[in-house]
């Protein structure tokens, strides 16, 4: 029952992630800089304190020095005691001072229960400027400065500042210092939990989106906000999962037309064998009609308009037909250079004849320069005459259809803009689709748009439909422009 199955899933918790990592990397470099802020600050206040100890109790020993000089040079031995006692006492750093003669003897201190043994003999042996380090059980850690008098004629002053109120001012210092380096780290370390936090919540929608897609759920796009590299990846990840969605849009639509071409193609066999056995009656029958006595029989009056509607409805039909084996047709495009504003110009006259028009029903606004593309002259042709047919069809009687065409961005794009009513915003969506059609039962087929946009994906382009301003429909079909080596 504990199989490896069983061991993945023990293991996962533990499973590393970016999360993960970006969490306990914000937090070791947290900590790190707050040991080393902490480490240095102490060092360096310490350092400070020191110096500053050192300069006061230099300056401290001047001062007494100064004022000493007089009473040395007359030997006055308790003024001297009553002037170093007056200092320590005037600072509170201060654990002692005492004056070394000459001969290394002590002239005067500042103790009030006499001169420790052994301490003058500490200094024997050092040089005259010397600092001295002692601990004493009353005091603690002292740091002995010695200031010459008169540059040591007259002796030198011993000023032993205490260090353990420098280091409970360094104590506060340094605790201070946490305090705050304490809030500025917390407060880092709170904003790096954010934007981790954020970061791979972004991530997570992107993973999140992807396997929405693998299950074929589109949904919203991903959060495209920010100018940051995660923007930049979702921004490509909609792009790309916008091309993937028409992608697989176009090959839905590709497998229905294959399969309803397969069937309008049997369809329009069975229907043109029907067809041309009823022509043929209908001819015998027409045949037939020519007989005088036939003619004088009685109701014969009605027979030739029921054969001419016979015939008209055949050739109908037959027309339906032949679109439908248009659709169903698979021909791989015979490629050649042709100019898109010939078959613009060329495709006029067939429209106007197809809809028994005029030729000035279709205003032409042409660019002045070559189209070339590359592709089926014959195929191109069918495509345009069905725009045109198509935009004809949906005019009102006497307005005019325009066609214009220009190159942008290395294709070549033709337009066609008719003076209908539009396309209702419902049926944008299928408009391409086969056998869909707005027009009225019997008027159409539905198959001239989608054959188009077959054609004019197998030469590399597109076909689009836009509601027009002004009113109307406007198609539009790209094509990729044919550049001459070299040009």
């Amino acid at each position: 029952m504990g199989g490896p199955k069983a061991m993945r899933t023990r293991r996962w918790p533990f499973a590393r992630s970016i999360k993960g990592d970006l969490l306990a990397g914000t937090a070791f470099f947290v900590v790190a800089l707050g040991t080393v802020l902490v480490g240095g600050t102490h060092s360096a206040l310490g350092t400070l304190l020191r110096e500053e100890m050192q300069k006061r109790g230099t300056a401290i020993g001047a001062l007494a020095a100064n004022a000493s000089r007089e009473m040395l040079l007359n030997a006055d031995t308790y003024a001297l005691h009553q002037i170093l006692v007056d200092l320590q006492a005037q600072n509170e750093d201060v654990a002692y001072i005492y004056l070394l003669s000459a001969n290394g003897k002590v002239a005067a201190h500042s103790f009030l229960n006499g001169f420790p043994r052994g301490l003058a003999a500490l200094r024997a042996g050092l040089e005259p400027r010397a600092t001295l380090h002692i601990r004493t059980p009353e005091r603690g850690a002292i740091r002995e400065i010695s200031v010459p008098v008169l540059d040591g004629e007259l002796g030198s002053l011993q000023v032993g500042m205490s260090e353990e109120r420098l280091r409970e001012r360094l104590s506060r210092l340094v605790f201070i210092w946490v305090l705050a380096a304490a809030a500025l780290l917390i407060v880092k370390l709170i904003a790096g939990f954010w934007l981790t936090l954020r970061f791979s919540n972004r991530v997570d929608g992107l993973i999140g989106k992807v396997e929405r897609i693998g299950r074929g759920d589109d949904g919203p796009p991903a959060d495209e906000s920010g100018s940051d590299e995660i923007s930049s990846l979702a921004k490509a990840f909609n792009r790309t999962s916008t091309q993937l969605r028409e992608t697989r849009r176009d090959l839905i639509h590709a497998g229905k037309l294959a399969a309803v071409g397969e069937l309008a193609s049997g369809v329009a066999h069975e229907i043109n064998n029907t067809l041309n056995t009823i022509g043929v009656c209908a001819q015998a029958l027409q045949e037939r009609a020519e007989n005088p006595a036939l003619r004088a029989a009685a109701g014969f009056e009605d027979f030739p308009e029921y054969l001419g509607a016979i015939r008209e409805e055949i050739e109908r039909c037959r027309k339906i037909t032949a679109n439908l084996l248009d659709f169903a047709r698979q021909d791989a495009p015979e490629r050649r250079r042709v100019d898109l504003n010939d078959l613009a110009r060329g495709a006029v006259p067939l429209s106007a004849l197809h809809l028994g028009t005029k030729e000035e029903a279709i205003a032409l606004k042409l660019a002045r320069d070559p189209l070339p593309v590359r592709g089926d002259p014959s195929q191109l042709h069918q495509a345009i005459v069905n725009l045109y047919l198509n935009a004809l069809d949906s005019s009102p009687p006497g307005e005019r259809v325009v066609v214009s065409s220009r190159r942008v961005n290395g294709n070549a794009v033709i337009s066609v803009q008719d003076r209908g009513p539009g396309v209702a915003p419902e049926h944008a969506e299928r408009i391409f689709d086969p056998f869909f059609t707005t027009k009225p039962a019997g008027k159409g087929t539905g198959l001239g748009l989608s054959i188009c946009r077959r054609i004019a994906q197998s030469h590399g382009g597109t076909i689009s439909m836009a509601n027009h301003p002004a009113g109307g429909a406007v198609f539009e079909m790209t094509l990729p422009v044919d550049v001459e080596p070299g040009g």
